[in-house]
């Protein structure tokens, strides 16, 4: 008797679960549907007319995220890994394009120049809008930090399941800015030895998860491992 409370129990729970998003930190809104969209073969990121000029760490951007979608090869967390959904998105439209665009007055500035303001006066909201019918995503910011950070979300909306890049709950929008200014990570090399290639890849966990400031610890009166050329 109790078993058979209990199954009954984890199947009411089970239905009552809403898919939710991969999404961290999670944004301040977001309002999603109940279809589904692959990613086009031919995805690509466009610039609209406010950014004719654009700032070379924000095409770097770019060129990351399209990268990490080709390669990052997530599968959904669930016991399938995302076979499920196999059937509605392979029938689902193809999204081919995302557009980023600063709001009407914003300042057009590279994203190092936004990051190194002070940090109360740093614009890292954005607004995210993915349609359900193929038609282009968007990106709205009224910086490029904000367009970054759009972004990294924008990345985490997509799974893999035998070669079909696609995202569910769609359409999606997302209006996102920081809870807290101040978001850190401190890495302690004084102490812990992290080869080179550690190090940057925190860095890209640190931006993936919108965190904005890195304090490294890499000095200490247990070791001084840091070497400056130009001052022997």
């Amino acid at each position: 008797m109790t078993k058979t409370f209990f199954s009954l129990l984890a199947a009411v729970f089970l239905a009552s679960v809403t898919p939710t998003h991969a999404l961290w930190p999670q944004p301040r809104n977001l309002q999603a549907g109940s279809g589904a969209l692959q990613l086009s073969n031919g995805f690509d990121i466009s610039f609209a007319g406010s950014l004719n000029s654009v700032p070379s760490d924000l095409r770097d951007a770019v060129s990351r995220t399209k990268q990490f979608l080709k390669n990052d090869k997530l599968g959904r967390l669930v016991v399938d890994r995302g076979q499920s959904d196999k059937a509605s998105a392979q029938k689902a439209k193809s999204l081919s394009k995302l557009t980023l665009s600063l709001e009407k007055g914003a300042t057009l500035k590279s994203i190092t120049d936004e990051a190194q303001k002070p940090i109360e006066s740093r614009d890292e909201a954005y607004t995210l809008t993915v349609p359900a019918d193929g038609s282009a995503a968007t990106i709205t910011a009224n910086s490029t930090l904000g367009l970054f950070r759009g972004l990294t979300t924008f990345t985490q909306l997509w799974y893999e399941v035998d070669g079909m890049t696609y995202a569910l709950d769609v359409p999606i929008s997302i209006q996102d800015s920081p809870a807290y200014p101040y978001r850190g990570f401190m890495l302690d090399t004084a102490r812990n030895f992290f080869p080179v290639s550690d190090i940057k890849r925190t860095l890209d966990a640190m931006s993936l998860a919108k965190i904005n400031q890195f304090h490294w610890h890499v000095v200490d009166s247990q070791s001084f491992p840091l070497q400056v050329p130009w001052l022997p």
